[in-house]
């Protein structure tokens, strides 16, 4: 499957989703982690007989994840930092360092949503985020150790925070 191809006739659809910069863009798409190649490819065969098109698809071995993230997060702008996504960033190159393989659904329809996430809960996806052009959505609860924190310590959620509050 090409990496760098999506339905030409499809919204939204450019005829390269990673930018010349070499960015892939996460907004209007469906990130799923996996520790096995088998649950991927099962996730993957669900996905296609359920007639998505490999157009639709990115995969993406946990080496390619890793190169793709330190990417994004190479050209993450100022705006990244404020709020969660240059943690989300962050978040899959440690998956894709610990052996997690993708698969990306791009430009995701609504109606997709409850067949995706079922799809990622049969699959055993260790994280499912679908991402919004203003929100991410947690399609799966991520697995044990690798909850998403706010990192102000104004709000005393981060880990820091709580350690400093406990001297």
């Amino acid at each position: 499957m090409s990496q760098n191809t999506v339905n030409p006739t499809a919204a939204n659809a450019v005829s390269n989703p990673i930018r010349s910069d070499g960015v892939l863009p996460p907004e209007n798409k469906v990130f799923l982690a996996f520790r096995s190649a088998d649950d991927l490819q099962g996730a993957l065969n669900a996905l296609l007989d359920e007639n998505f098109l490999e157009s639709d698809l990115l995969v993406f071995s946990p080496q390619q994840m890793a190169r793709q993230m330190r990417t994004n997060i190479a050209h993450a702008g100022v705006l990244a930092s404020i709020g969660q996504d240059l943690n989300l960033l962050k978040t899959h190159l440690a998956l894709a360092e610990q052996g997690h393989g993708y698969v990306v659904v791009l430009w995701p329809k609504s109606d997709h949503e409850e067949f995706i996430t079922q799809v990622a809960r049969e699959h055993n996806a260790a994280r499912a985020q679908k991402f919004g052009r203003l929100i991410i959505e947690e399609l799966v609860e991520p697995s044990p150790g690798q909850q998403q924190h706010f990192e102000s310590p104004d709000r005393g959620l981060d880990r820091g925070a709580e350690h400093e509050r406990q001297r």
